[in-house]
């Protein structure tokens, strides 16, 4: 069992926070991945840099064959795709 948390606070190329997330539910499908379950998803306040947007959040439970760092570099192409650039630590 994998637990994949999942968040978005920022409106990208996928839509809004809320329909990002939703997407990315969407395509971990698309990977060598089982989605088993997801949680809802909710809205929680930022933590770490308070003074940006409100969250969306929500996790996934998986199941793959892949070793973990394969299901990594597979997350974070996925979250590339979304639009996620990596600057600073709880940015934007």
């Amino acid at each position: 069992m994998i637990l994949i948390g999942l968040g978005s606070n920022v409106t990208g190329p996928w839509g809004t926070p809320g329909e990002t997330l939703a997407r990315a539910l969407g395509e971990l499908d698309r990977l060598p991945v089982r989605l088993d379950k997801a949680s809802s998803i909710i809205s929680t306040e930022p933590w770490g840099k308070a003074d940006q947007p409100v969250y969306a959040n929500a996790v996934a439970r998986v199941s793959t064959r892949m070793q973990p760092l394969a299901l990594l570099a597979h997350l974070r192409a996925l979250e590339r795709r979304a639009g996620r650039e990596r600057r600073e630590r709880w940015g934007v």
